[in-house]
């Protein structure tokens, strides 16, 4: 129970979009780049392909991070190195912070040049999120059609990841 106050407390500030510059403290890089984008947002101009570069390669670190601890996630729980609860709440946590990378994602408004590679980005993040949505439920129901659906979208996510990099090499010349 203890756990699942903690998780609902976290849902709710990552929610309310509360950041530690709003607390009081410095902005990070991450958060320096999304007030580029709301900014962006709120004149309607595009960022600078500089701005727009350096937005994307964040996301792209942040799917790595985040693919790579959902991987090693479900390889522990395989292997029963983890209860299926740490399965869950793990996954729950990379599912929440994925969100945050969607609607980055959503919110920069890409030129003509980077629609293909933002297409593909917002493919690698949404496919990603249903890979967590059935991994979680996976470990839940211990039911393999979640584990089946998991590993096709986890397969398309990173398509779309191998094909966001390739648009990226072609663009950021």
């Amino acid at each position: 129970m203890k756990k699942q106050i903690i998780l609902i407390s976290i849902l709710v500030l990552l929610s309310a979009n509360i950041s530690w510059a709003s607390l009081g403290g410095s902005p990070t890089g991450a958060e320096e780049n999304v007030l580029k984008i709301k900014a962006a947002e709120n004149t309607t101009a595009l960022l600078s392909e500089s701005d727009y570069h350096n937005v994307t390669d964040g996301i792209l670190i942040e799917f790595n991070e985040d693919l790579n601890y959902s991987s090693s996630v479900l390889d522990d729980y395989v292997k029963g190195n983890i209860s299926r609860d740490d399965a869950i709440y793990s996954t729950i946590s990379v599912y929440v912070m994925n969100i945050h990378t969607i609607n980055t994602v959503l919110q920069v408004k890409p030129s003509e040049k980077f629609s293909n590679y933002h297409n593909y980005l917002t493919l690698m993040v949404t496919d990603f999120q249903l890979y967590l949505w059935n991994l979680a439920k996976f470990y839940e129901t211990n039911n393999s059609n979640y584990a089946l659906q998991a590993r096709e979208n986890y397969n398309t996510s990173t398509d779309n990841y191998d094909k966001a990099l390739q648009e990226r090499v072609l663009n950021f010349v």
